[in-house]
């Protein structure tokens, strides 16, 4: 199986991983516009777009009867908003239905004014309900390391809430046909999944000509920093490094020696920080969540006592120093075989797939065969995955890191600046 793609005159894409025998398929819907879309004051928009769109289109009067048709035809339907993209999806056994309901609620909302004012409200007990000490951890260390136009809440910040008028402006300067793409994957051939693409999604919405994101001003600024936690015992520290270009193509069209490296780098931080000196139960390498361009890092991440701040900053620290020959091979070959069953698992499932695909393309990243990327898992060898790791490493050596620490200010050690939270 491959992925096939086809452009539509209307400029919308559409890519397909059909699996014969599957019972269902599962379409998503992607818009290239998120959370950091559009000054500062539409902090919060993109988020609440994607909840207003269903409660009410130009077929289902309300929110009930959105639903009812959902229940009638048997599939399932959500959405979720990241910084960069906005991504709609339906899961069933018909194709026509699940077409049927995403280009309604995407292409012919109402925004009915007393739902959308009931549906703001939710909204902010949302956003108060995530203001936990982890997130404001994630948005200080991503401010203090990119700057505010890279560091803004999905969700938005308190503020009056977004009007009907308000949500219908943002929609119809963003939510054209051209910056769509639709990702169905399970049941549905290419040739069912474009001829109903072009039965729903048949008109460009609004201005038809490319637009290029809006430029952000993305400054890496190295200087470590700190927030002051209000109370308790908890500690949160990041050390991100900012990715090359080179090293977010490795990353992110899933070359398996980088994969499988950042693998064997996490379980390495790991030993040190909690079987070898019981400092904390495990600590996490990962690529940024901030999808922006030009602002991805590969970071360590670790929750502990505040107690321990100090040893864990120096472990953090140390894993972006060793080279290859510091990880034992049993390691290395431990590591590729869990990569490689991770992506055998994959295989078989149409959520699973789905996922990977809408996160390559929420990078900018054109989709690729999860068939393609079990070969290359297969194929890698021990000293490839050395490699990547020695570049990794040697990378960090030119590139100044970012630490960022949150604990109550008893348990803060000495930072260059103190970040603000923002609510």
């Amino acid at each position: 199986m491959s992925i096939e793609s086809s452009r539509l005159q209307n400029g919308l894409t559409v890519y397909t991983d059909h699996m014969p025998g599957a019972h269902t398929g599962l379409v998503h819907v992607h818009v290239g516009i998120g959370g950091l879309e559009g000054p500062k004051r539409d902090a919060g928009k993109a988020h609440a777009l994607e909840h207003a769109l269903h409660l009410g289109t130009d077929e289902f009067i309300d929110a009930e009867a959105a639903e009812h048709f959902v229940d009638a035809h048997g599939f399932t339907t959500n959405a979720y908003t990241t910084n960069v993209q906005t991504a709609y999806h339906a899961q069933g056994e018909r194709l026509d239905p699940l077409m049927r309901y995403l280009s309604q609620v995407m292409l012919h909302p109402t925004f009915p004014v007393d739902a959308v004012a009931k549906e703001m409200s939710i909204i902010e007990e949302e956003r108060l309900s995530s203001l936990t000490p982890e997130t404001k951890h994630d948005m200080a260390a991503s401010y203090a390391l990119f700057g505010s136009s890279v560091a803004r809440p999905i969700i938005g910040y308190r503020q009056p809430m977004f009007s009907a008028d308000m949500l219908r402006d943002f929609w119809s300067r963003y939510y054209r046909v051209r910056a769509m793409a639709v990702v169905a994957v399970g049941a549905f051939s290419h040739e069912e999944v474009v001829e109903s693409v072009e039965q729903y999604f048949d008109a460009p919405l609004g201005d038809t000509t490319d637009k290029k994101r809006r430029a952000l001003n993305v400054r890496i600024n190295t200087a470590s920093s700190g927030l002051i936690l209000p109370r308790g015992e908890s500690a949160y520290l990041t050390e991100s490094l900012p990715l090359s270009r080179e090293l977010e193509e490795m990353f992110f069209s899933y070359d398996p020696a980088y994969r499988i490296a950042m693998d064997a780098m996490e379980r390495w931080l790991s030993q040190e920080i909690r079987e070898k000196r019981g400092l904390a139960y495990g600590s996490s390498l990962l690529l940024s969540e901030t999808t922006a361009p030009g602002a991805q890092t590969l970071l360590a991440y670790t929750e502990a006592s505040a107690k321990n701040v100090r040893p864990i900053r120096r472990l953090q620290r140390q894993l972006f120093e060793v080279d290859s020959a510091g990880y034992l091979p049993a390691l290395l070959d431990a590591k590729r075989a869990g990569h490689l069953g991770m992506l055998l698992r994959t295989l078989d499932g149409i959520e699973e797939r789905s996922a990977l695909h809408m996160d390559t393309l929420e990078l900018g990243w054109a989709p690729v065969s999860i068939e393609t990327l079990v070969e290359g898992a297969r194929d890698v060898t021990i000293p490839e995955v050395c490699a990547a790791i020695d570049a990794i490493i040697a990378h960090a050596s030119t590139q100044p890191r970012h630490t960022h620490i949150s604990a109550p200010k008893k348990f803060l050690p000495s930072v260059d600046r103190i970040i603000r939270a923002q609510s």
